[in-house]
């Protein structure tokens, strides 16, 4: 198994990396048009609250909302949920990935849920205690070259300085059907800032001081609701819904590009998944508006 523990602190080198390009909202992030969707699907009123969703087939997606443990199979075609089956009871379920035929769920206190034969009248369900010291986890994604599962924290796993503005990636060893102990990745908020100052990209949110004035360099508000491996590139995805951010890194934790999604678009991003062809699909829950899922296909 290849295992990846690597922070960016190399990431100023990069700022002159292919990807990048100073513009207001992501017209690029490794190869999308993130101003104009390929396709937009509305959601049933059930998937309002879309929290994450995998990518199945040309037709398919399972999604999950985070108030009821059930996979919804939403048929996109049709615009109808073709399925819904019940996994686990009412909670906070944040992260979806699918494996061939087993669905893996988590929830936000950090318990993991196997779905093994999703598909199946009755499937199997197991459940594993992550044990990961950050108290909201929201991004679960499969990273297929390593056979493992990746799992970001939305908030600081720690008290301490050594904590301060540091975001960790998990990994979940499916081989093992264990928690890696170490993170797999360490997010360094005040590196990714200057990146983002460096490539002329405008911060939509900065951290203020006790008089109310403005820090700076401002600091990236950083709190990843999604994460996904491209399967194409191999890259690492990660998206905040908070601040309307989608970064791409390298497997060796190097920043790649940081685009900002505009509102319009994104009401609130929470879901982030890949067909086979690399095409990118988001998922936005639904608040005031329908939930959709926008697509981008790779140019």
């Amino acid at each position: 198994m290849r295992v990846c523990k690597t922070s960016i602190s190399g990431v100023l080198a990069l700022v002159t990396g292919i990807c990048l390009g100073p513009v207001a909202y992501g017209t690029n992030a490794c190869g999308y048009n993130l101003t104009s969707p390929d396709a937009v699907y509305t959601l049933p009123e059930a998937l309002r609250e879309i929290s994450a969703l995998a990518y199945v087939n040309p037709e398919t997606f399972v999604c999950i909302e985070d108030e009821h443990g059930v996979l919804y199979t939403f048929n996109f075609t049709t615009s109808l949920i073709a399925t819904q089956k019940t996994f686990g009871v009412e909670g906070d379920y944040e992260g979806i990935a699918r494996v061939d035929q087993t669905m893996y769920v988590l929830r936000s206190d950090g318990q993991l849920f196997e779905v093994i034969g999703y598909s199946s009248e009755v499937p199997e369900i197991k459940s594993y205690e992550t044990g990961i010291p950050a108290k909201d986890l929201e991004g679960l994604c499969y990273d297929a070259p390593s056979h493992r599962l990746l799992i970001a924290a939305k908030s600081k796993s720690g008290k301490g300085e050594e904590f301060k503005d540091k975001r960790m990636v998990y990994e979940f060893d499916l081989k093992t059907g264990s928690m890696r102990e170490e993170p797999a990745f360490t997010f360094d908020l005040q590196e990714i800032s200057k990146f983002a100052q460096n490539a002329e990209i405008a911060l939509s949110q900065q951290k203020k001081n006790k008089q109310g004035e403005a820090v700076l360099p401002p600091v990236i508000n950083l709190r990843p609701s999604a994460i996904g491996v491209h399967p194409i590139t191999g890259q690492l995805y990660l998206l905040s819904a908070l601040s309307r951010l989608l970064l791409v890194f390298n497997m060796d934790g190097t920043a790649q590009d940081i685009r900002l999604l505009d509102p319009a678009l994104f009401n609130q991003p929470e879901g982030i998944t890949f067909n086979e062809k690399g095409d990118l699909f988001i998922s936005n829950e639904g608040e005031d508006k329908p939930a959709t899922i926008l697509q981008f296909n790779l140019k």
